[in-house]
C-alpha cells in the first residue's frame, strides 16, 4: 500500500468491485487506517430518448448526510487495508477532485461551500453596491370622492 499522509486523496476496490475514493486521515496499525467521506465511483450505463447509451459516473457517499445530526460532520470510517485493492498512485484528475471535495463541502446557513480542486475554500467575491436610482418626491394620486 501506498504511503499517504493527512489529507492525501487515497482510492481502494473491495473484493466485488466498488471502487472508493477517500480522504486519507491517519494509520492506526499494521492492518488498519482511517479514511473521511468515503464514497463510491461507479460507471452506470445510461440510454438517452434517442436509444443512445451513454456512460453516467454516479458518486454515491457510503453514508448519506442526512444520516447525522450534524451535516457538515465528517464521516471517519477505520477500514482493514488487506481487505481492499489499493490504487498506488496520488494522482487524479482535477475533475474528480472537484467533485469529491464540493460533494462533502459545509452547509451554512443553507448554502453549500464551494471548493476548489485543492479542497480550499472559494471566497466569492462580494459585488460592489448597486447604484441606486435618484430619489424623487413620490407622487400622490388624488384622493377620489363619490359623486353626489
Amino acid at each position: 500500500m501506498v504511503n499517504y499522509e493527512n489529507k492525501d486523496l487515497c482510492m481502494f476496490v473491495d473484493g466485488i468491485g466498488h471502487v472508493t475514493l477517500a480522504t486519507f486521515v491517519e494509520k492506526i496499525d499494521d492492518n488498519r487506517i482511517r479514511v473521511k467521506n468515503p464514497m463510491w465511483l461507479s460507471l452506470v450505463p445510461r440510454q438517452d430518448e434517442k436509444g443512445n447509451v451513454r456512460i453516467a459516473l454516479e458518486t454515491p457517499a457510503w453514508a448519506f448526510r442526512d444520516f447525522f445530526a450534524d451535516h457538515n460532520d465528517d464521516q471517519l470510517w477505520d477500514i482493514k487495508v488487506d481487505n481492499y485493492s489499493w490504487y498506488e498512485g496520488k494522482s487524479f484528475s482535477d475533475m474528480l477532485k472537484l467533485h469529491y471535495y464540493n460533494s462533502f463541502s459545509r452547509i451554512e446557513n443553507g448554502v453549500q461551500k464551494r471548493l476548489d480542486k485543492d479542497g480550499n475554500e472559494i471566497k466569492e467575491p462580494v459585488p460592489p453596491p448597486r447604484p441606486q436610482p435618484p430619489q424623487t418626491p413620490q407622487e400622490t394620486t388624488p384622493e377620489l370622492k363619490p359623486q353626489a
